[in-house]
């Protein structure tokens, strides 16, 4: 994104069965302004998806994201006030 210009992001929907975590500690956080990231963590037993959803959660967070209310086809929305 940013390395073509593009450095605001009004929305990003992640679905990628399992990789989550590790896509988003590879975005460039501190260069790339994104609105609000959905995603959908991939369930494999409630104690794990649950531990992952707080691990994401938490690196977000680091970065100014809170958590917003979701429906129920998004396990975790995280959102950032425009700076």
């Amino acid at each position: 994104m940013a390395a073509m210009g593009n450095r605001h992001v009004d929305i990003l929907f992640l679905d990628i069965e399992g990789a989550e975590f590790s896509v988003l500690q590879s975005l460039p956080l501190e260069k790339v302004h994104i609105d609000s990231i959905n995603i959908e963590v991939t369930m494999q037993d409630i104690n794990h998806t649950k531990r992952k959803t707080e691990l994401i959660e938490s690196l977000l967070s680091q970065s100014g994201y809170h958590r917003l209310n979701t429906p129920f086809f998004i396990d975790l929305a995280m959102s950032k006030l425009k700076r």
